[in-house]
């Protein structure tokens, strides 16, 4: 049976996207809670390259069913033409927080801007 919550992460080269992108999923209520991390340095092959760079990582915290929806939401306001945006199983979860979760993200989210 899949889990009921998921996190979601994605990492973006700005603060300012990363604020776009939480401040929209925070709005429409497909999101209940978007940590932003500062600063992660990421070391990645593209287009044959090693590349590395400063990073702003986004964990998203949601019901499992909207990933789909966020996944479109993110690619739309995203820098990256080719941005993971990974799905993470919540296995287990303490039951104030997962009540806090239930009561902060809409079961039908309102449409995105």
């Amino acid at each position: 049976m899949p889990s009921e919550f998921c996190l979601i992460y994605t990492s973006t080269d700005s603060k300012e996207n990363a604020d776009e992108i939480s401040k929209e999923l925070i709005n429409t209520e497909l999101v209940a809670c978007a940590n932003i991390y500062s600063n992660v340095n990421s070391i990645y092959r593209w287009q044959g390259n090693i590349e590395n760079a400063d990073e702003f990582v986004i964990i998203l915290k949601t019901r499992t069913e909207h990933f789909h929806t966020i996944e479109k939401i993110i690619q739309e306001k995203h820098s990256y033409t080719c941005p993971a945006i990974l799905q993470i199983p919540i296995m287990n979860i303490n039951a104030n927080y997962k009540d806090w979760l239930d009561s902060n993200i809409e079961k039908s989210p309102k449409q995105a801007n």
